[in-house]
């Protein structure tokens, strides 16, 4: 369909009486971190890194922008927080912005330290020089005062001092009286007080609990979310670890995450992916993409997991499954990709041999997403469930998603679209069950074509999803530890 029917399309769906808004939703910005592999003797923690993982991705699947950082020294956790706000300031009055920080995180003459990586103090004095406090974070947020601002610490995880010694202070995180009117901030149990990082069941209860009622009750009011986060967690642990969250949201007391409500007057979803299209559609058009200097500044994709994500997730999986034995990978990828090929027969999806240790599953987007959105198609659910089943009888591999588009629509739509459809696999996989360990997704938009984007079949087979399934073996145990 092109630009111009969609435009008769979209004024005949608002001259229909559906609701419509003109003005542009707004941005959405979330920081995560995870904070594991601690260099300090007696401080590595177990969860972090899955916890950020997980929320990261339930944030995707809500519409957000998220920046995922693990394993951060100070300057880059400076960094990252520096950009942070950059993003919610250029997103104007309207943004949205959620910082996530699971790790090591204390209290020291009132200030909430959030605990690097590359820490080596051996006193409280001198970890309030290595170790960024937590309101800078709270001042900038309210410097830049945008709409709303949730900061979620799951950082209570007792911090062994002196060096390697778990004897010490109990640790937790200071409360904060005056929080700023456009700002929520949650604590994983009660301030002053320490909460278990839970290394037996992969995640922190809280973010568990936390992650299950973003996917179930986001259309409540984030203050009612929370409480029923800190309720469940309350009762989940035996009345031992209870959350406390501080809301000022004066200027937004109902605000959700979910992007639009369910009741009466809500944007009509159809009508709103339609007009994005439409957008999209419309400045290729005009642009026709052959005057490079009049279209967008391009995106960069979004990039592979740094060496140290992919140490500590291999590592990870490693501690909870165990690894595969050189001489016998290949035979288990031999038995996956029979399993796969059986449970997928009749499905659109693809099963590739790539090496003897990764076995690629692929799938056209236009199957397994509606058209033009991020959601799995109905025809699709039955396939990604069957995937599912496989990759739990075979749970030592990775699984990289990585969503692609062809070159039609502006090139930050198409990042923006891959980096969502991506998520929502992930999403769909582990509803099913799969450890959010295992997972990455991302999103490539337009950046990495199989075929010429001239052509329409070009554009058709670039318009994929990649699920690469990777062997964790001793040889890639080894190998992650030495990167």
């Amino acid at each position: 369909m092109g630009w111009m029917h969609r435009i008769l399309f979209v004024v005949a769906l608002a001259l229909a009486g559906l609701p419509s808004t003109s003005a542009q939703a707004p941005a959405r910005h979330a920081l995560v971190i995870g904070n594991a592999a601690y260099v300090t003797p007696g401080w590595r923690l177990a969860n972090p890194v899955n916890d950020a993982t997980l929320i990261a991705t339930r944030l995707r699947a809500l519409g957000f922008q998220v920046t995922p950082v693990m394993n951060a020294t100070k300057a880059q956790m400076e960094a990252a927080m520096n950009a942070f706000t950059a993003r919610l300031r250029a997103g104007g009055p309207n943004a949205v912005g959620v910082f996530y920080y699971a790790g090591h995180g204390v209290e020291h003459d009132g200030a909430n330290l959030l605990v690097p990586v590359d820490v080596t103090a051996t006193t409280m004095d001198e970890l309030r020089y290595q170790a960024p406090p937590m309101q800078f974070l709270l001042r900038d947020v309210a410097r830049v005062g945008n709409a709303v601002n949730i900061i979620i610490l799951d950082a209570c995880r007792n911090l062994p001092l002196p060096s390697g010694a778990r004897a010490g202070p109990a640790g937790g995180l200071a409360d904060l009286d005056d929080v700023p009117t456009n700002v929520l901030i949650a604590y994983a149990t009660r301030p002053g007080l320490t909460a278990p990082d839970n290394p037996g069941e992969g995640n922190s209860v809280f973010t568990r609990t936390l992650a299950d009622a973003l996917a179930t009750r986001s259309g409540e009011t984030a203050v009612n979310l929370f409480s029923e986060v800190q309720a469940a967690v309350y009762e989940a642990t035996g009345f031992r670890q209870r959350p406390e969250f501080r809301s000022g949201l004066l200027r937004a007391p109902t605000w959700r995450f979910a992007t639009a409500s369910a009741g009466p007057g809500a944007a009509n979803p159809e009508l709103e992916r339609l007009r994005r299209e439409n957008e999209a559609l419309r400045n290729a058009s005009l642009t026709g993409r052959q005057n490079p200097e009049t279209r967008p500044a391009p995106q960069p994709p979004v990039a592979s997991p740094p060496a140290g994500d992919a140490q500590e997730r291999i590592s990870v999986i490693a501690a909870t499954t165990g690894v595969i034995d050189d001489a016998a990978a290949g035979r288990y990828m031999d038995a996956l990709q029979r399993k796969l090929e059986e449970k997928l027969r009749g499905a659109s999806f693809a099963v590739t041999r790539v090496s003897a240790g990764e076995v690629t599953v692929s799938a056209p987007t236009d199957i397994a997403f509606v058209v033009g959105g991020a959601q799995l198609a109905p025809s699709a659910g039955a396939a990604v469930n069957s995937l599912a089943t496989a990759l739990l009888d075979y749970p030592h591999t990775t699984i990289d998603i990585v969503a692609h588009t062809d070159s039609s629509g502006a090139e930050a739509f198409n990042l923006e679209m891959s980096e969502r459809r991506a998520a929502q696999v992930a999403q769909a996989l582990e509803t099913e069950g799969v450890q959010p360990v295992r997972i990455v997704a991302t999103g490539a938009g337009e950046a990495r074509p199989v075929a010429d984007n001239s052509t329409a079949q070009g554009r058709a087979r670039n318009r994929r999803v990649d699920i690469v399934l990777r062997v964790v073996s001793r040889e890639s145990l080894r190998s992650a530890r030495t990167r």
